[in-house]
């Protein structure tokens, strides 16, 4: 899910790959699961309930790596957190395991859809502000207001 939000969001971005690097890597503003879920909810890319479940399921993730004793999907707080997530539609008797295999896969069809419906934006061309007519005179009037305003 990290790696397809990643892709999805770039299919977004000019094609800059030097760029897109920087913001997805290393200290990047995007470089974190959750900087990730977060944008693509304020682009719209992913609904309310989705960017709740991936953070959940973000959640889950950490604590299968950072907790150092034995644990799995039985474990009460994983468990818990199986039961919260919304993008399933299984019977409450269903395991932990099969509830978040199936918010997984329902997020990950969101997530797909807008990576392979995306429209990737062309890198707009600069503009010589200097040919545009009375750009000297609107300039000399905006420098004028300031200075009366100091």
């Amino acid at each position: 899910l990290d790696e397809a939000l990643k892709q999805m969001l770039a299919s977004y971005m000019v094609n800059d790959k030097r760029l897109i690097k920087d913001l997805f890597n290393g200290q990047g503003p995007l470089a974190t699961f959750s900087s990730r879920i977060n944008l693509a909810f304020a682009l719209g890319k992913i609904s309310n309930e989705a960017k709740f479940d991936l953070h959940i399921i973000r959640r889950i993730r950490n604590d299968f790596a950072h907790i150092s004793e034995p644990i799995d999907f039985e474990n009460e707080s994983i468990s818990n957190r199986c039961k919260e997530l919304r993008h399933q539609t299984l019977p409450n008797e269903s395991s932990s395991r099969e509830f978040f295999t199936r918010a997984v896969m329902g997020v990950l069809a969101m997530i797909h859809i807008h990576q392979i419906t995306a429209n990737r934006p062309q890198i707009p061309k600069d503009i010589n502000i200097q040919s545009i007519n009375g750009f000297e005179e609107t300039l000399r009037g905006i420098t004028k207001s300031i200075m009366e305003e100091i």
